[in-house]
Order: C-alpha cells, then sequence, then structure tokens
C-alpha cells in the first residue's frame, strides 16, 4: 500500500469537492464502535467490469512481480444504505519499483491521477489494489497498518482494498491465466478487514484524460439531426488530428473523440457542462440568420472550462467546392456504379470517382489485402488481412461521409444468380478483374442488363493496358473481338509475362503503380464520360472507345494508340450483340 504523505496531499485537493456530499457519512461513521455491530450500515460495493479487467490485464503482465494501483470512484449514503461505487483503477505508473516480493508505487503517478479524475469526473481516493505473490489472496499485516495510518488522522474514514492473486501462475504471460480478485473494506477503528463481494455494474462513460482541443470542425447536419428529431442533445463521436484537431463529420467511423451536442432553447434555462461524461460539450444556438457553436473542455489539471473555437461545416456546399464551374458532379452524383474488381486498378478507381462527385458504389471483390498488395494498392499496411471491399470502403468513407456503398465479398462468377438483382439498377460497370471468366461474364451482364461498361486491363505486368469502352446496342461488345478484325482478346497467362521467370512471377502480375495509375486514370476518365454521355457513339471527352497504352515504347512505336472511330465496332456474327 502506498505511504500517508500521498494522501494527506491528495485528500485535502479533494476535501472542498467531496465533503457536503459525504458529511451525513463522516457523522455516523464516527460513531461506529469496534465491539458489537457497528451503527453505521455495512458498505454494497459496486465495481465495473472495466475495473476488473484493468486488474486483471496489469497482474498478468507484471508476470512474478507484485504490482498495484489506485481504486477511485465515489461515496453515497446515509444510515440505511450506503454505497461505495469503484470506477476506475490504475497502474502503478512509470517509475514504480518491482520484484518478487516488493512493489514501490510511482507517487508522482498517483498524485496526477487523482487530481485529473477529481477535475474531470468527480472521482476520489477510495483505496488501492494490490497483486500479492502465489495464492496469498488476504490483506497483509503491512497492508492492515497501512489502512490504519492512512484513516488515523484524515477526512478519509474508511478504504477498500482489492488483493490480486494468480494461483496457478507460470512464467508466461498469458493473458488467459486465471487473475483471483478479493475484496476487503477497512473503517476506522476496526481491528481487521472484513471480506466484501462486489456488485459488479455498469457506469456511465467516463471523461478522459486528453490534450487541449485547439480547433473544432463541426458537421451542420448533426445539428440539422438534433432539430428535425425534437432532441434537444445528441451525443457524436469523431477523429482527432496529431495537431488536436476534433473533426465530427456525419457517418464518420472513427471514435477517437466523443462530445455532447447541447441545444441552447430561448426558455434561458442554464445549461450545465460539468455534469456530461463526454470529452468536449458543444453548445449550438440556432437564429433565423445563422446557426453558431461554442465548444467547452474541462482542464485535468485545474479543473476550468476552456472554450475551443467551431468551425461549421456545411460538406455538401464545400466539399466539392473545387469541382464548381466543370458541370461534371451535377450529372453523376445520383448515379450507380459498380465495381468488379478491388485491386490495384479498381481501388484507385473507386477513389477518383468519390473525388469527382459520385455518391453511390457497389464494391464487389471476394479477396483480402495480401502483404504483396499493399505496395500498388490505395490502402496501406494497417489494412493488412482486412476485407478488399471494407478496407475500400473505409477510406472512401474518408472522403466523404455521405458516399453510399454497397459491398459484396464473395466470387462474382460464384454468386452471380443472388446479386443479379442488386446491381440491375446500376449506370456503369468498372471491370477489373484479372481472369477471363469473370471479364466474360460481366460482358454478358452489361449487354444482357443494358448496362455500359468500362473495362480496365493491365498487361505484360503493367508495361502495356487496354482500355474498353462499351454501350450495348450502341458498340460492340468484348466478345465482338476475336474473330480477326481486331484480334485474339488478351487473357492472362504465360504469353502475357513474356519477362516471367516462373509462375509465381505470373500469380503476382507485377507491375510498378506509377504505371497502373497512368492506366487507371484514363479509365477514370472514360467511365465519367460514359455517365456524363451514356447513349455517346464514342466517348465525347477521348474519341474513342479503345485505348491502348505502351508505356515503353519502342523506335518510333506511340505511347497511346486510340481506336479509330467506334473504337469497338459491333461484329454482326457476335452470339452476344450480333442481334441487338
Amino acid at each position: 500500500m502506498a505511504g500517508k504523505q500521498l494522501f494527506q496531499e491528495a485528500l485535502i485537493m479533494a476535501k472542498k469537492k467531496t465533503k457536503r456530499k459525504i458529511k451525513k457519512l463522516h457523522e455516523a461513521s464516527s460513531k461506529c464502535t469496534v465491539q458489537g455491530k457497528p451503527k453505521f450500515p455495512e458498505p454494497i460495493i459496486r465495481v465495473t467490469p472495466q475495473v476488473l479487467q484493468k486488474i486483471r490485464d496489469i497482474t498478468v503482465n507484471a508476470g512474478q512481480f507484485e504490482t498495484g494501483g489506485l481504486l477511485l470512484g465515489d461515496k453515497k449514503g446515509d444510515r440505511d444504505e450506503y454505497i461505495i461505487s469503484i470506477k476506475k483503477a490504475t497502474g502503478p505508473g512509470e517509475k514504480a519499483e518491482f520484484s518478487n516480493h516488493h512493489f514501490k508505487p510511482d507517487m508522482d503517478s498517483y498524485k496526477n491521477e487523482l487530481k485529473a479524475e477529481l477535475h474531470l469526473n468527480g472521482l476520489v481516493y477510495l483505496g488501492e489494489w494490490h497483486k500479492h505473490p502465489g495464492a496469498f489472496d488476504t490483506p497483509s499485516c503491512t497492508d492492515l497498518e497501512t489502512m490504519q495510518d492512512i484513516t488515523e488522522e484524515d477526512d478519509t474514514k474508511d478504504l477498500v482494498a482489492i488483493i490480486a492473486t494468480t494461483p496457478e501462475q507460470n512464467n508466461s504471460k498469458n493473458s488467459n491465466q486465471m487473475v483471483k480478485t478479493d475484496f476487503f473494506y477497512y473503517r476506522r477503528g476496526m481491528k481487521k478487514f472484513l471480506p466484501s463481494i462486489p456488485e459488479i455494474t455498469v457506469q456511465p462513460r467516463l471523461k478522459r484524460k486528453i490534450q487541449k482541443i485547439g480547433e473544432i470542425n463541426l458537421d451542420v447536419d448533426y445539428v440539422a439531426n438534433i432539430v428535425e428529431n425534437g432532441n434537444d442533445e445528441l451525443i457524436v463521436d469523431g477523429s482527432l488530428t496529431d495537431n488536436k484537431i476534433a473533426n465530427f463529420l456525419l457517418n464518420n467511423t472513427e471514435q477517437q473523440i466523443r462530445a455532447k451536442l447541447l441545444l441552447k432553447n430561448h426558455n434561458n434555462k442554464e445549461i450545465e457542462l460539468n455534469t456530461s461524461n463526454e470529452d468536449l460539450q458543444i453548445i449550438i444556438s440556432i437564429s433565423p440568420e445563422n446557426v453558431s457553436a461554442t465548444a467547452w473542455q474541462n482542464d485535468s489539471n485545474s479543473g476550468d472550462l476552456v472554450e475551443i473555437p467551431v468551425n461549421m461545416i456545411n460538406l455538401q456546399q464545400t466539399l466539392y467546392k473545387r469541382l464548381g464551374g466543370l458541370h461534371v458532379k451535377e450529372n453523376i452524383e445520383d448515379k450507380t456504379v459498380t465495381l468488379l474488381g478491388l485491386g490495384s486498378v479498381g481501388s484507385a478507381a473507386a477513389v477518383q470517382l468519390v473525388k469527382a462527385g459520385i455518391n453511390n458504389l457497389i464494391l464487389i471483390d471476394s479477396g483480402q489485402l495480401k502483404i504483396h498488395n499493399i505496395i500498388r494498392h490505395v490502402c496501406d499496411l494497417s489494412d493488412l488481412g482486412r476485407n478488399k471491399t471494407d478496407a475500400v470502403a473505409e477510406k472512401l468513407k474518408w472522403i466523404n461521409p455521405r458516399v453510399q456503398i454497397q459491398k459484396i465479398s464473395k466470387d462474382f462468377v460464384e454468386v452471380f444468380n443472388e446479386i443479379e438483382d442488386q446491381i440491375n439498377n446500376t449506370q456503369l460497370l468498372i471491370i477489373s478483374t484479372d481472369t477471363a471468366g469473370s471479364r466474360n461474364l460481366a460482358n454478358m451482364t452489361a449487354v444482357s442488363m443494358n448496362i455500359p461498361a468500362v473495362f480496365i486491363s493491365l498487361w505484360e505486368r503493367a508495361r502495356t493496358g487496354t482500355i474498353t469502352r462499351i454501350v450495348p446496342g450502341i458498340t460492340g461488345c468484348r466478345n465482338c473481338v476475336g474473330d480477326g478484325r481486331w484480334g485474339s482478346e488478351m487473357i492472362p497467362g504465360t504469353t502475357d509475362y513474356s519477362s516471367a521467370e516462373n509462375e509465381r512471377d505470373i500469380y503476382f502480375q507485377p507491375g510498378l503503380d506509377t504505371d497502373i495509375s497512368l492506366v487507371t486514370n484514363l479509365g477514370v476518365k472514360m467511365a465519367i464520360s460514359t455517365l456524363v454521355n451514356p447513349k455517346s457513339e464514342v466517348s465525347p471527352d477521348l474519341g474513342t472507345n479503345f485505348i491502348l497504352w505502351n508505356g515503353y515504347p519502342g523506335n518510333k512505336q506511340p505511347m497511346i494508340t486510340l481506336g479509330k472511330k467506334l473504337g469497338l465496332p459491333k461484329n454482326i456474327d457476335c452470339d452476344l450483340c450480333g442481334k441487338i
């Protein structure tokens, strides 16, 4: 147990704030006697699951060494019922000293924890928890002497102790190792601890100690949400940048910081900010001319409320402001695009489409992100092992939180009958798969459902690539190729990788992201042109429906070759579209 000096300092600080709350408790407690039954009721000790988990985690990580921490919470009661609620357990502190039979806590860390939690959540010192070696699950004589010393003169008349043990402890730090926690109560004048069985209860979330926020960006749609639902308050989660800018944007998936939005009514009712358990409180004021906000953060060092500037953001009006005058977003934002394949091409195409103003996407890919994908993908190592659909969708939400995304993490060919109706209302298909079967089925789907499609393909270690635009009933389809007019369709295989040394080189389809991105962006340009001009015989922006890109041309060879006329003329003998 920690020494008396800490509590003399900490309790002086807490005295003013807690004295009135437990005045009746102290008066009754002073009349308790050691002999016979105490006149004050035996306390009900409540503890949260988070407290128990914290103790167990620290105990396991300590291995054979002793360790411990503070118990913080509050006390409420009178002569009939007395409740001690343990709401937080701390660790020993960075500068604590450990051994198999010795533990000295970091006193400065303890002081900081007590001070911060008093200001943030109104928590006071309740006692300590301590890890004993082996199966020694009762307080020691030293523990009892410390309790007697702490309660002898200070305002603290009673304390709680938790003894943590690992009866079957071994040398490994196994998170599943059993940790036994025993609770004990001590009140001034008692000759020994009183064993206690706690109640496990869920408590409201505590405010966290965070650095001072410098600025807040708040989505005005949150305000609209409050007004439309007739509420006075709303809890919102947001993200926190490394320079302490808090962003609260609608549909944001991050939960790094939490705020309570409070609508300021015109009834002059005072708003009490200190009662909130959230990290920030934001007061919303609405007038016929303006919507404004003021934000407040509790300073954990002083307990004072500090005002933070708030920027009200209208994403609909400002996110795409730099696209004004291009007349692209207005023509594509209500359309739906289905992307078949989310590899290096499909993921980058999805990002560019959202940046252009697309609000509705269907993402289809059955794969997970592998280590060899990362170097040419929009996702990164933090997404390793995730489904490509989930990882890419999250990236897109960070560009525009309002983008509507339908994810299909299954093989397009295997589950086509299941998802056929889901893609029926698509205005454009973008195909970037590397298997002939999926491309052929996508081509059949485009023709049968009368959906324009853009195929983006990379060949020869991404040294070359093709972009093909088909508009059913107007241009030829992918099946039109192969009768000698255009040459055989390129299908992944050894002939596409003349410099490959083995099958593994072919499987991983190597290529620089720089080259892949060039072809992808040309394909996205073709896709946007098709969305804006879905019935055009030839893409108006590119003047063709077929582009061959040669990233490493020889003597007098062009880097880009455009198909003439329609770019993809219809083959009247085509089994798919010849009669359309």
